[in-house]
C-alpha cells in the first residue's frame, strides 16, 4: 500500500469533514492533522501486527490526547478536534456490509461483520477516555 497516499487521503477526508461539522476556521488544518495521526497510528500497528480492535483503541488513545493538547492550545473545546480525528477510524464499512449480510439473510457472515464493528466502536470510546483522562492529570 501506498502510505503517504493513505495519510494524504486522511488529511483531505477529516478536513472536509471538520468543514461539514463547521468547525472553525482555524481549526480546519489541525482536525486534518489529528486524523492522519490517528490514522497514521492505526497503520503502524496494523502492519507491526497487532489486532484491529487494540490498533483502534490506541489510535483512538492518540487521537483523543492530541485533541485535548489542541483544544488547550487554541482556547476551543476538544470535541472540535476528536470529532474530526476520529473520522477515518470509524467502521463505516463493516456497518455497510453487516446490514448487507443481514438484508441477504446471510446471518453468519452478518453476525461476524456486526461484531467487528462493536469491538471497533467500544475501542474508539475507550480510546478516546483515556486520552482525554491522560491529558487531566
Amino acid at each position: 500500500m501506498n502510505t503517504p497516499l493513505l495519510l494524504a487521503a486522511c488529511f483531505i477526508g477529516t478536513l472536509s469533514f471538520a468543514l461539514i461539522f463547521r468547525a472553525p476556521p482555524r481549526s480546519l488544518v489541525f482536525c486534518g492533522l489529528i486524523g492522519a495521526l490517528g490514522y497514521g497510528v492505526f497503520l503502524s500497528l496494523q502492519y507491526a501486527g497487532v489486532v484491529s480492535a487494540a490498533a483502534v483503541f490506541f489510535a483512538a488513545s492518540v487521537v483523543g490526547l492530541g485533541s485535548e493538547l489542541l483544544a488547550r492550545a487554541s482556547k476551543l473545546p476538544a470535541t472540535v478536534y476528536i470529532i474530526a480525528g476520529i473520522i477515518p477510524l470509524v467502521p463505516g464499512a463493516s456497518a455497510y456490509l453487516g446490514m448487507l449480510y443481514f438484508a441477504q439473510g446471510n446471518y453468519r457472515e452478518a453476525l461476524v461483520a456486526m461484531s467487528s464493528v462493536a469491538h471497533m466502536s467500544i475501542a474508539i470510546s475507550a480510546g478516546l477516555a483515556v486520552g482525554t483522562v491522560l491529558r487531566k492529570k
